[in-house]
């Protein structure tokens, strides 16, 4: 829950990018590839990586969306204390 407070409290496309991060990390989760308390720290990971912008247009979220599912799954691949 912190996370999303955070992720609203930055604002901008942070809020997208936690999100996308999340639906990756959840469902690997799901899959039985991660813990789950690892599901926070990539989510962590992934907003840490990313330098929110202001939401312009549809595309600027859309961007933000693939961006941050393709870092979060680079992210699965590594063990949690490397993220």
């Amino acid at each position: 829950m912190n996370l999303a407070y955070d992720a609203l409290k930055i604002g901008g496309t942070m809020p997208t990018a936690l999100n996308a991060a999340n639906e990756i990390a959840v469902q690997a989760f799901l899959d039985g590839k991660i813990g789950l308390g690892e599901i926070a720290v990539i989510n962590r990971s992934v907003m840490n990586d990313h330098k929110s912008q202001d939401v312009a247009n549809l595309e600027t979220i859309l961007e933000t969306d693939k961006w941050a599912r393709t870092r979060a799954i680079m992210k699965l691949g590594k063990t949690a204390s490397a993220i």
